[in-house]
Parts: C-alpha cells; sequence; structure tokens
C-alpha cells in the first residue's frame, strides 16, 4: 500500500469521481493500518451517508470528531448528514460548534441557517444569514437563504427585495431564482413567479423544485394539463419527490381524475409516509368520491391544517360507543358554515344519550337551541375554553363537532331526507316576509356570488357580478343582496349596465348577524350562491337554494351531482368547462325563466309573488 497520505488522495479523487465504493474500500486499508486516522474516519463516514448507510456514517464522523473535537470541516459535514435525515437538533448543534470554531466564517453561519430554516427557526436562521452576509456582502447563497427565511416568516416583500439582489449578485444561480418565485407567489405575482422559475429551469432545467413550483403556479391560473406537465418533469428530475406527486394528483383531482389522484397521494406516502398534507389530500379525495368509510377515518387531520386550533377537553373523546346515561359535549372546530352543516347530526346523537351539551360559533348559538331544545347550548367564549363546561356540566365523554360523521354518516345510505332541521326565528321571518312583499310583484329570490377565505379558494368558487347578468335580466324576479362586504360599486355597475336594481337592506349584517340573514332566507322564494355560508343557512332549513360550482370543487358537493346528501333542497350548477361560468348562469336563467313564465310546472316551493313560511321539500332526487 501506498503512504497513507497518497492513499488518502487516491480514495478522495474516487469520492470525488463518484466512485464511492472503491473510496470506501482505501478508507478501510487506511484504517486498518491507522484506526486513529481521523481523516480516514470523517471522510469514509461521508462515503457511507452518499451509500445510504447514514446511520454508520454518523458513526464514524462522531468517532473523527473525537479524534479533532476542534476540526470545523468535520462538524460541518456530520451537519449536513443530519440535516438530510431530517435530525434538525442535531444538525443545528453541529452547526453551532462549527460557528464556535470559526466564528467569522461566513459560509458556516450559511450553513447553521439553514438548518435552523429547515428546523423551523425562521427568525433565529434569518439571524445566522444575516451574520453570513454581513462577513461576506457578495454571497450569494446566504441572500437566496435570507430571502427563504423572511418568506417563512411571511414577509413577503422583503423576500422578494432580498431575492432580487441575490440574483443580481448572480445572474445564474437558480436558488435565487426560485427563492424570489416564491415570494412573488405568495405576494399573488403569478406572472412574474412563473417568469422567476422558468428562469432558474434555464439554468438548470433539471431542477426539481422548480418544476414543481412552477405547477402550483400554472395550478392556481387554472391551467392544469401544463401544471401536470410541470409536476411530470419534477418527478422525472427527482422521482422519490414525494410533494410533486401530492400536487400533481391535487391537479388530477380538479380535472376530475379521482382514481389517478388517488394513485398519485398513495405514492407520495410511499416515498414519504409521514406526508400529513398527501394523507390529508387523499381523505378529501376519498370523500369526494362518496367513501365516507375511509374518508372519515383521517378526517381528524384536519387539525394539522393552517389556522385550525386542536381543542382538548379534559375528558375522554366519543368513540362512537354507546352513550346511554352519558352527558357528552360536541364542540364547534370549523368555520361557521361547516358546523351548520354538521348539525345535521345532532338529531341522531341527542338521541342516543342522556344529556347533550352543543359548544358552537355565537352566531348560530341561539338557532341551534331553538332547533334542538332538548340539547344545552353555549355560545363559545374568546378564550374558547372547554374545560369549565366540562366541570359545570358533568360531561362524560366530548367529541368535535366534524367529528360527528365518522360514527353516524359511514355511507351514503345514512344520510336522512329532512325538509330542515335548523329553524330560524318564526317573527324575523315573518317581518322579512311583509318587507319582502314591499318589494312588488315576482318571485324574491337572493343572491351572492364571493366566496373563501384563502386567495386560492376564493379564485376557484367566487364569481363576478357580470357573470350574473343574463340572470339578472329576467323579468318577473326580484333579487335581494345576500354578499357581505362593500358590493355598492358592484351593483351601481350592474344597474348602469343592464338598467336592473338588486334589492338592498342596508340594517342587516351579512357576517355577523346570521339570525336575521337565517330568516330572511327563509322568506325568500329562492336563494341563488356560489359556496358561502350563505347556502348552508339556506339549505339547513330545507329552503330551496342553487348553488354556483366549480365543475370539480370541495368534496362536500361530491362528483357529478345535481343534488347533494347533506342538503336535499339544494341543487347543483356545475361549470362544465374549468373556470368558465357562462353556461352555469345561463342554465339557471332559463329554468328561472321558464318556472316564471310557467311554461314548467314550478315545484312546491314556488308561489310566485308570495313569499314562504318554512316549508320542506321533497323535489331533489334520492342521494
Amino acid at each position: 500500500m501506498a503512504t497513507i497520505e497518497a492513499a488518502l488522495n487516491i480514495a478522495i479523487d474516487h469520492q470525488q469521481a463518484g466512485q464511492i465504493d472503491e473510496a470506501a474500500s482505501i478508507y478501510r486499508e487506511i484504517l486498518k493500518a491507522d484506526p486513529q486516522n481521523a481523516r480516514a474516519l470523517h471522510l469514509l463516514g461521508i462515503c457511507l451517508h452518499q451509500s445510504g448507510n447514514t446511520s454508520q456514517g454518523i458513526d464514524h464522523l462522531r468517532r473523527a470528531i473525537e479524534l479533532r473535537p476542534d476540526a470545523t470541516t468535520f462538524h460541518h459535514n456530520l451537519s449536513l448528514i443530519y440535516l438530510a435525515a431530517e435530525r434538525f437538533d442535531e444538525a443545528i448543534a453541529s452547526a453551532r460548534r462549527a460557528v464556535e470554531i470559526e466564528p467569522d466564517n461566513a459560509p458556516l453561519h450559511d450553513n447553521l441557517g439553514d438548518c435552523l430554516l429547515q428546523g423551523d427557526c425562521a427568525e433565529e436562521a434569518a439571524g445566522a444569514f444575516r451574520r453570513a452576509v454581513q462577513l461576506d456582502p457578495d454571497l450569494t447563497k446566504a441572500h437566496s437563504n435570507l430571502s427563504s427565511a423572511f418568506f417563512q416568516l411571511k414577509q413577503y416583500q422583503q423576500a422578494v427585495d432580498t431575492a432580487r439582489h441575490a440574483t443580481s449578485l448572480d445572474p445564474n444561480y437558480p436558488d435565487a431564482h426560485l427563492a424570489l418565485g416564491n415570494a412573488q407567489q405568495f405576494l399573488e405575482q403569478a406572472d412574474e413567479a412563473a417568469a422567476s422559475y422558468r428562469r432558474a429551469l434555464e439554468i438548470d432545467p433539471r431542477f426539481a423544485k422548480a418544476h414543481n413550483n412552477l405547477g402550483n403556479v400554472l395550478r392556481f391560473q387554472a391551467k392544469l394539463r401544463e401544471a401536470e406537465t410541470a409536476y411530470h418533469l419534477a418527478i422525472r428530475s427527482d422521482p422519490k419527490y414525494a410533494e410533486a406527486y401530492n400536487n400533481l394528483a391535487l391537479t388530477l383531482q380538479e380535472q376530475g381524475r379521482v382514481e389517478e389522484a388517488t394513485a398519485g397521494f398513495n405514492t407520495a406516502l410511499r416515498l414519504k409516509p409521514d406526508y400529513i398534507d398527501a394523507r390529508w389530500n387523499l381523505t378529501l379525495c376519498r370523500l369526494i368520491q362518496g367513501d365516507f368509510a375511509r374518508g372519515w377515518n383521517d378526517y381528524h387531520l384536519r387539525f394539522t391544517r393552517e389556522g385550525q386550533i386542536l381543542r382538548c377537553p379534559p375528558v375522554p373523546d366519543w368513540d362512537g360507543s354507546s352513550l346511554e346515561g352519558k352527558t357528552i359535549l360536541v364542540y364547534g372546530d370549523q368555520a361557521v358554515g361547516d358546523e351548520v352543516m354538521f348539525a345535521s347530526c345532532l338529531n341522531e346523537l341527542i338521541a342516543r344519550c342522556q344529556h347533550c351539551i352543543v359548544e358552537c360559533d355565537p352566531r348560530i348559538a341561539p338557532m341551534l337551541a331553538r332547533s334542538f331544545p332538548t340539547a344545552q347550548v353555549f355560545p363559545r367564549e374568546p378564550a374558547g375554553d372547554l374545560a369549565r363546561i366540562c366541570h359545570e356540566q358533568a360531561v362524560d365523554v366530548s367529541v368535535a363537532l366534524g367529528t360527528l360523521p365518522r360514527f353516524l354518516r359511514t355511507d351514503v345510505r345514512d344520510f336522512p331526507r329532512h325538509d330542515g332541521y335548523l329553524q330560524a326565528d318564526t317573527a324575523l321571518v315573518e317581518a322579512w316576509q311583509e318587507r319582502l312583499s314591499a318589494l312588488g310583484p315576482g318571485l324574491k329570490v337572493g343572491i351572492s356570488w364571493r366566496g373563501g377565505g384563502r386567495p386560492i379558494d376564493a379564485s376557484r368558487r367566487s364569481t363576478k357580478l357580470a357573470d350574473w347578468d343574463e340572470l339578472l335580466g329576467l323579468s318577473g324576479v326580484q333579487f335581494v343582496n345576500l354578499q357581505h362586504g362593500d358590493c355598492q360599486r358592484e351593483l351601481q355597475e350592474a344597474y348602469e349596465r343592464i338598467g336592473v336594481k338588486v334589492h338592498e337592506f342596508s340594517d342587516v349584517d351579512q357576517k355577523g348577524d346570521l339570525e336575521q340573514v337565517a330568516a330572511l332566507t327563509a322568506a325568500l322564494d329562492l336563494v341563488i350562491s356560489v359556496q358561502n355560508t350563505n347556502v348552508h343557512l339556506t339549505a339547513s332549513q330545507g329552503r330551496p337554494v342553487w348553488v354556483a360550482l366549480p365543475r370539480v370543487y370541495e368534496w362536500r358537493w361530491m362528483l357529478n351531482r345535481e343534488d347533494n346528501p347533506w342538503y336535499p333542497s339544494a341543487r347543483l350548477f356545475r361549470q362544465q368547462k374549468r373556470g368558465d361560468w357562462s353556461g352555469v348562469f345561463q342554465r339557471m336563467a332559463d329554468e328561472l325563466q321558464s318556472i316564471v313564465a310557467g311554461s314548467i310546472p314550478p315545484p312546491h316551493w314556488i308561489q310566485p309573488g308570495t313569499p314562504q313560511a318554512h316549508v320542506g321539500f321533497s323535489g331533489a332526487s334520492e342521494p
């Protein structure tokens, strides 16, 4: 064997050429001759990691560090291996040690920042990146990473500015263009983000993250076929890219290709078994297909979603077992529309237990108390504390409202036919009937055209009032505004455009006073709306509602149905082509005009010109 130094150099050449086995063999020969050779231990450890034996690789680097505790490179490389293994705390500790040894080394601060960032310590990471660029203002990688830290901190404009500076330092650094695109995307600068991702791909055509993120922008822009291509290119570049499989599956689902989507989510989970997003998306994919038995099993993953708060009452969770002689607490856990929808399970639950306590959004508490008189209803307090209720009411078990279907709706046949399970205040309904009568003859139809909190949701489910022109132009109909928020300009433009006045009641808080909104929808002949709280309030009372839906949207509306098992009084009008609302409103206009003209018999719930009190609805097809 050559001298140890010469052998090390030969092994390093093999390692740098990607000849890992050959290099590892030489390092082992060196260690036979010199078991305390720290460099050989260190480099063999890297070889072992590169060949997939990370655990042994870490052991070898630790032994090397025991021999040379102040070797910066050893600590640095150990942090990289920990980072690859997603052992973030250990990666951070190793990176900190490297910085302690060489505090003026900019790349080491940059690496520490990377470990902190991936370990969800974005604020500390930003500090490390700032120190790196102080030490070396031209270190492009550190500027790019600082942009990523700003992104995690939701400081998107700073992220854009920092990434732009990184691209000015090195226009051919693809990660900087990726960071720029990420921030632009969250500022809803979709075209600019797509251009940034494409620039990254010009530099590195096999940059899997750039392909994936370009696909995300294209999906947001409803360019589903182009998005699909981008995700396939990401997977081709990195066949183990679980996130790309998940995003591809979402794109397939939005095209109605749910079997392919299911396969995609399952592939993502095989590659990354703890991938919560993919498991959640698979759950919704099952529910949209009506596979309730399996879909509800993972519906608890909603508590992992951003904005969801996991509430933990100090009593056992109900597991579906007998409630005879027991008091159960049911607590709301989602948006008010979901609480209204899942309240359809309460009658069955109340029949099973001795006493049912319901805690819910204060806006619907009076309605639930009126509708379920044997239950005890508490409006949710600002602190959301359930412990006091459990103690004072001697609660035995508790369950989130959104968990009830897991035990009560495991098959589409479990959904009861109903003519409404919630009741508006009778006096308010009668008052609204009088006010609506004063509008003049004709059907009284409530409308709302926007919905969705997050921009991506709003972009899919919302419409422009101009999309409704064909419908609003019908004679024999008095339209009533149910849209919350400032609508004055849109309504005035509609009047100037088609000469139709949509009636408004300025004394109604459409978002805050749901008691009034529920009574108003009960007094109307018909509500026509995109998917929002108005749909839930109307249909939960058994009142007629026409829902304008994207071609494929939320799981609750399922696939290719005009009816809905949750709401028998709802009729669904879906886009035939993604993003095209014209056909939806044309079909609605044709049908409503036929009803007004009498060319088709009106459903029993419409008696033209006479606002109706709460009545049953039995015209929907069986689910």
